[in-house]
Parts: C-alpha cells; sequence; structure tokens
C-alpha cells in the first residue's frame, strides 16, 4: 500500500508539473515573436515574401492549437501576390503525441485566395513549389536518404519501429475549406477566368479508413467563355500507395457564352495511384437528356483513354448558340420564282458573303493527346441525323482523326473518316454513303432542296483555311454519284423544250427562271467530280428517263458559290413521260441547255441557236428520203436508186453541177 501511495503521488507530481509546465509555455511563449524569422527563412529558401499581418495564438492542452490570421505569399519574384489567407486554424491531440501518432483533430482554411499564371512558353508561378516537392519526393525513396532504412540501418534509427522513437501515424479529424478563390491566367493552355466560393469538407482522413467528402465550387472563366457550377462527393479511402473513392457523385451545369447550357450528373468509382500518378474511374449518369455510361483511364505519359456510350447527342444544339434553333427546309413549296431579277441575286451574293466571312475554329482538334470509342444511338450534327454511330477519336495534341467513323441513317449506312489539323487550319473528310435517300440527306446538310433519288455517295475532300469562304475556296478532291429514280429540282427540262419548240425557227435563245415547284425526273442519274480550288467539274453525266437522254459537262464553282453547267438533252420517246406531248419535232436533236446562276437559284437557258443546224439538216435529210421514196415507188426507167438520203443528196448535187457546166 506505501508503494501505491507512493506511486501514486509521484503520478500526481508529474501530472501537475506537466500542467505548469503547459501553463507556463502558454503564459510566456509568444509565435509572434518568430514571425520575423519565419518570414526569413521563406525568403532564403524561395525567394517569396511571406507577411503575417494578423497575431498568431497558440493554446496547448487538451489539444495543441494554433490559429494565424492575415497572412499573403508573393510569386518568386517577391512582389507579385501569389496567395493570400484570411485565418488558418490547425489543432493536434496532444496525448496521441506521446504514443508516437499525430492526430490532427481539425484544419480550417477560411477564404484563402490563390492566383495561378503561366506565360506562352510554359512557365508559370508555381514551377519552384513544385520541383522542391519533386526533389523532397525523389530524396525520400532513394537509398539512404530520408524514409528508407538503406544499408546498414536499423528501424529504430529510422523511425521504423514502435514507440515514442518510431513513424509518426498521421490521423486526421477533420478538413474544411472555407470560400476559395482561385485566379487562373494560362496563356499557353489559353484559359483565363475564376474559380470562386470553394468549400471542401473532409472527413477524418486515417490510413485504411473511408472518409467522407463534399466540394462545391462556382466558376466564371473568360477564356473560354463559360460560367458553371460543380458539385461531387463520396468516401474516400487512402492506403499504403492508393486512393480510392466509393460512391462518387458528380454534378456539373455549364453555361457556355455562345451555346446552349449542359448538365453532367454522374456516379461512380475512381482509383489513383500515388507512386504512378494513373488514374481510372467507370461511371454512369446523363448527359442533358441522354442516358451515359463510360470508363476513363489516365497514365502518364500516355493518351487519356475513354470508352463512353449515350443514348442520344445532339451537337448541333451546343454549337449553334444559346437562342439558336435548327431552320428545317419547308416541305410546302412557293410557287414564286427564286431570285428573279437583279434585287434577288444581290441579296443571295450578299448572305452568302456573310457566311463566308464566318470564323472557323479547329482549336479543339489540338487538346489533351486521346484515344477512344464513342457509341451515340442517335447523333444529330452539323444538320445530319444519324443512327447507331460507333467512332474512334484519337488526338496527338496537334490533331484529331474520327477513325473509323460508321454510321445508319437516312435509309442506308455511313462509313469513312475525318481528320482534323488544329496548326495547319486542315480538314481531310473521307465519306461513302450507300442506299440512301439524297433529299432529305442535302436538305438536312446543306439546306438545299435541288435533288431526290436513292443510290450511292462517296466523296474524298481535303481543304484549309480560317473563315468558312477559305474552306471552300481550297476545297479539293472527288466525288461519285450514283442515284436511280429521283429528280432534279427546280426545272423540268420536257416541259422547257415542249414550250420552246417554237423558238426554233426563230434561232432564239430563251432563258428559264428556278421554280421550287418543277423537277426533271429520272429513272439513273450517274456522274463524277474532280475537285481542285473549290470548283468541282464534271464531264461524264448520264441521265436517264423515259423522255430523255442528258449528258453534260461543266462546273460548280464551291467557292464562288455558282454553277455553269451545259446539259446536253436528246429526246428519245415522245408518247410517255413528263411533258411528252409535241415533242416530235425535236426527236432525235440534241438540246443544250445551260445552266448558270448562283447555286441557291440557278437559271436555265435552252441553246435553241445551236440546234437550227441539226434540225436543218435533219429536214434536208427527210426531204431527200421523201424523194427517194417516190423514185423508188415509180421503178419506170429500171435504173437503181440511190440506197440512202446521203446518196441522193451526193447524186442530186452532181446533177446541178453537170447543169452550171452545159
Amino acid at each position: 500500500m506505501k508503494a501505491l501511495r507512493i506511486g501514486l503521488l509521484a503520478l500526481l507530481a508529474l501530472v501537475l508539473l506537466a500542467l505548469g509546465a503547459a501553463v507556463f509555455l502558454i503564459v510566456t511563449f509568444d509565435a509572434n515573436r518568430h514571425k520575423d524569422s519565419l518570414v526569413e527563412l521563406v525568403r532564403e529558401r524561395s525567394g517569396r515574401e511571406l507577411a503575417i499581418g494578423g497575431d498568431i495564438a497558440l493554446s496547448v492542452f487538451p489539444r495543441l492549437a494554433l490559429t494565424a490570421a492575415d497572412l499573403s505569399l508573393t510569386d518568386p519574384d517577391g512582389k507579385t501576390p501569389f496567395a493570400a489567407i484570411e485565418q488558418v486554424e490547425l489543432a493536434v491531440q496532444v496525448m496521441p503525441l506521446f504514443r508516437g501518432a499525430v492526430q490532427v483533430e481539425r484544419v480550417r482554411v477560411i477564404r484563402p485566395q490563390l492566383s495561378y499564371r503561366r506565360d506562352a512558353q510554359g512557365r508559370s508561378n508555381v514551377d519552384d513549389l513544385l520541383g522542391a516537392a519533386a526533389a523532397s519526393t525523389a530524396e525520400e525513396r532513394a537509398p539512404g536518404g530520408a524514409g528508407s532504412s538503406g544499408p546498414g540501418r536499423s528501424d529504430d534509427e529510422t523511425g521504423g519501429g514502435d514507440g515514442a522513437g518510431g513513424e509518426f501515424a498521421l490521423d486526421i479529424d477533420g478538413v474544411e475549406l472555407v470560400d476559395a478563390r482561385v485566379a487562373v491566367d494560362d496563356a499557353k493552355g489559353g484559359i483565363k477566368g475564376e474559380v470562386r466560393g470553394l468549400s471542401l469538407e473532409l472527413g477524418r482522413l486515417v490510413s485504411g479508413t473511408s472518409a467522407p467528402f463534399a466540394l462545391a465550387a462556382d466558376f466564371a472563366f473568360e477564356q473560354p467563355a463559360l460560367r458553371g457550377r460543380l458539385e461531387t462527393g463520396g468516401d474516400m479511402l487512402v492506403e499504403a500507395q492508393r486512393l480510392a473513392v466509393r460512391g462518387l457523385s458528380l454534378d456539373l451545369a455549364l453555361t457556355p457564352a455562345q451555346a446552349a447550357a449542359l448538365r453532367l450528373s454522374l456516379a461512380g468509382d475512381l482509383e489513383h495511384a500515388l507512386d504512378t500518378g494513373n488514374t481510372g474511374a467507370q461511371f454512369k449518369g446523363r448527359f442533358d437528356d441522354s442516358a451515359l455510361e463510360g470508363s476513363v483511364e489516365i497514365a502518364q505519359g500516355q493518351p487519356l483513354k475513354f470508352a463512353l456510350k449515350l443514348d442520344r447527342l445532339d451537337v448541333d444544339r451546343y454549337t449553334a448558340g444559346p437562342s439558336a434553333a435548327p431552320q428545317p427546309v419547308k416541305d410546302a413549296p412557293s410557287t414564286a420564282p427564286v431570285a428573279a431579277g437583279e434585287g434577288g441575286k444581290a441579296a443571295g451574293a450578299q448572305g452568302s458573303a456573310r457566311g463566308d466571312a464566318q470564323p472557323v475554329d479547329l482549336s479543339f482538334a489540338a487538346g489533351a493527346p486521346l484515344d477512344g470509342r464513342l457509341e451515340v444511338g442517335e447523333l444529330r450534327a452539323a444538320g445530319l441525323t444519324l443512327g447507331e454511330v460507333s467512332a474512334r477519336l484519337v488526338g496527338d495534341g496537334r490533331s484529331l482523326s474520327v477513325a473509323p467513323l460508321a454510321a445508319r441513317g437516312y435509309g442506308g449506312t455511313m462509313k469513312g473518316e475525318l481528320r482534323v489539323d488544329a496548326a495547319g487550319q486542315r480538314v481531310r473528310v473521307q465519306q461513302s454513303f450507300a442506299d440512301i435517300q439524297v433529299g432529305p440527306l442535302l436538305r438536312d446538310l446543306a439546306g438545299k432542296d435541288t435533288l431526290e433519288g436513292r443510290g450511292s455517295l462517296a466523296f474524298d475532300v481535303d481543304t484549309r483555311g480560317r473563315t468558312v469562304g477559305e474552306l471552300k475556296r481550297a476545297l479539293a478532291g472527288k466525288a461519285e454519284l450514283a442515284l436511280r429514280d429521283g429528280a432534279i429540282k427546280g426545272f423540268n427540262v420536257g416541259q422547257i423544250l415542249r414550250d420552246g419548240q417554237a423558238l426554233l425557227s426563230g434561232q432564239r435563245d430563251e432563258s428559264y427562271q428556278f421554280r421550287r415547284t418543277e423537277q426533271t425526273d429520272f429513272s439513273a442519274l450517274d456522274a463524277s467530280f474532280r475537285i481542285a480550288g473549290g470548283v468541282a467539274r464534271n464531264d461524264d453525266l448520264a441521265l436517264l428517263s423515259p423522255l430523255l437522254r442528258v449528258g453534260g459537262e461543266g462546273l460548280i464553282d464551291i467557292g464562288g458559290n455558282r454553277i455553269d453547267y451545259t446539259l446536253r438533252t436528246s429526246v428519245v420517246a415522245t408518247a410517255e413521260g413528263q411533258g411528252g406531248a409535241g415533242l416530235e419535232k425535236l426527236r432525235g436533236l440534241t438540246v443544250p441547255v445551260r445552266i448558270t446562276g448562283p447555286l441557291e437559284a440557278p437559271a436555265p437557258q435552252v441553246l435553241w441557236s445551236a440546234v437550227v443546224g441539226d434540225a436543218a439538216r435533219r429536214a434536208l435529210a427527210e426531204r431527200l428520203q421523201e424523194k427517194l421514196d417516190e423514185k423508188r415507188g415509180e421503178g419506170g426507167d429500171g435504173g437503181s436508186a440511190p440506197a440512202t438520203p446521203e446518196d441522193a443528196l451526193k447524186e442530186e448535187l452532181g446533177r446541178r453541177l453537170q447543169d452550171l457546166l452545159r
């Protein structure tokens, strides 16, 4: 009992001594006296200037608590503001320190501000901090360095054993970040803006135990021009060299300045390797009104790998502007002529000029290197509506390729590839369409209702430029078209020929206006085009119909938005087909029809003057045939009759010559 009493008295004395020491430390210790030493240390190590405007407060029991206010830090130049903190609070439990453990009760940072700057050459105002951290990590991992026992070193020497001399075990009860702000000015990355109202709450963070967290922030950027809000949370697990987030949730709302707002909601899991920096994630969720699922893999020195699958995606919605809506071609045709007169042509030219001046930004192709697959059940892009879209996207940081690209749409299938070079402002498209309805395709793609039919379309084109006009004028490549059972809209060749027969004798050409209600039907249409300098040339047109056989040659100036093409039309039947009645006089003749003018409203002109020579020769041949038939019917002189009209013509000319010589 005496020994127990002595032991208790000794313990009481030790506690009183500890309390007395703590009281003395609190009363006598003034952390503010060490401000200058801390400022000088930061200056020597980094060249940065640390300022502590408020007091530093310290409490010892039952927790070691440190509070500092009005802190600021400059860039390495010692002048430009880099960071500022209104107040920081750190509390550590005292008793666990005697067990060799650091148990942080709380870390609270109130209204911190950070300014990140990077110039066009890639130099940033945090390079020195990141370099120091990397050097420290390398030193710790090196044999014989800090954190490594090295040859001949015991656990006790390195702090690897248990007890007061062992490694400290980090245990953080909670971290709170209140109303933080981060300003970003990244000239190389093309990013300028601000993250505001950033808040973070993190639960107990100890190795092997999950810690709930929640993060929220608003952001507003000038470049790119967008604003939005991000909210995310989950359970974070840190162990060994692995960080995992289970039950990750993410809700992102974006409002670009010149596009429609979008909403992304995801739920999934994430893992990050602390030693290699590799990250992987799997998720499901919604992208606006579409279901979304996929995975992402990020590895050091490797392109971003991903796989995404969506029910539907409307790219036009996010690129056409916040209030833009698709403008479909009206089904109800107008009977009025289009662009009649110079006023209409001038208006069309002005509209085309405005469109040609629109800039084209291909910088999206110079994003981070990537390699992934995309599947979309229904896709709307560039006015087209496609289904069962499958594509592989590969980017190297300078260019982006979408190859292969396959889809269904417009009653058929399509396959091909797209390549975009951001540095050279260059685009190449190789595409083939099989068994498609070309009318709906042209209406959706170009807003033009000029051609109907079902068949195949293939093109391989290349262009470059910084505006729509430059891209059109630099277009080069080739294209092929093969359609069946369709129509060319805007004019009816059969009707034009029938109405113009009376002009044949007058040898006068006649122009006609483009009308949406008129069309030239065909059973087959085949053509190929050679494209250079924005001009597509063709000389092998073959159009067949019950009434007509049409060939042609000419050019379509895509860059200049004009056409100059001559159809060579032959009437092969008059009993059937559109406008067939009354074309007997043209049977067997080739009638040139020249089509010129703006692409929006071309004007066909029948070149009757070129038909007169053929008509005269045919009329003379018919008269000679009649004479030949008469002579054959007489048969009175017993002589042989000429076999053909050409022979009869030679005989007639011979007799006339003999008469002149007599």
